[in-house]
Formats: C-alpha cells, structure tokens, sequence
C-alpha cells in the first residue's frame, strides 16, 4: 500500500520536473553582488536547486523545534520504563511471598493436629 501511494506522488512529481526541466533550458546570469563572481546555469537548475534547499532548509528548521516534544517524550518513556521495572519487581516479590505461604500453608494442613495426636478416650472409667 505504501509502495503504490509513494508511486502515485513520486510518478506525476518526477513528470512535473522533466517537463519543467525541458522547458526551462535558457541560460540565467547569477551573480553575487559584491563579488566579481558570475554564472549563467539554466534556469531549471536554479529553480530546482532553490526549490531543493528550500526543503532542507524547512526539513532541518522542523526537527529542530521538535527537539523539545522529543526530549519530553524519550524523558516519560525512561519513567515509565522505570515504573514498569518497579512494578515488574513487586510483582516476582509478592509471588515469592504468595509461594511461601503457599507451602507454610500446605505444611499446617498436613500436619496433625492436637487433637489427632491424642489416643481416644476410654469409656468404662
């Protein structure tokens, strides 16, 4: 599904940059004013190359201000990292207990009682 959704924008964009490309052939002086320093690429490289660092430029501006919301978030998932560690600990501890009484209890049920230990009362006396 992805695969054909990225054929379905990435297709009719490269088209859109060939015909683009094709039609803008003619060359453009670009100079930089204050120093003595001129080109004359054609104009679908300057665009193209503008539009490119026009992306990077916005890309890079983006993730830097989602530095926050990911640092906030890498810092709740170490808590809960450690609240699950806690929780993962009481859990084995109480199973332990759970396991002792267990067996303390099975041993009192087995063994005999006051009771049972006494020979049965006579009854001619």
């Amino acid at each position: 599904m992805v695969k054909l959704l990225s054929w379905i924008i990435l297709a009719p964009l490269a088209l859109f940059i060939i015909v683009f490309s094709v039609s803008n052939r003619a060359p453009v002086t670009l100079e930089l004013w204050p120093l003595p320093f001129a080109m004359e690429p054609p104009l679908f490289a300057v665009v193209l190359v503008g539009a490119v660092l026009g992306f990077l430029f916005g890309a890079a501006a983006a993730w830097i201000s989602g530095a926050s919301a990911r640092s906030g978030a890498r810092s709740r998932a170490r808590a809960e990292a450690k609240r699950a560690k806690a929780a993962a600990r009481e859990a084995a501890n109480l199973r332990d207990k759970l396991t002792k009484l267990e067996e303390k209890n099975d041993t009192l049920l087995n063994s005999p009682t006051p009771n049972q230990a006494l020979p049965a009362p006579d009854k001619a006396a």
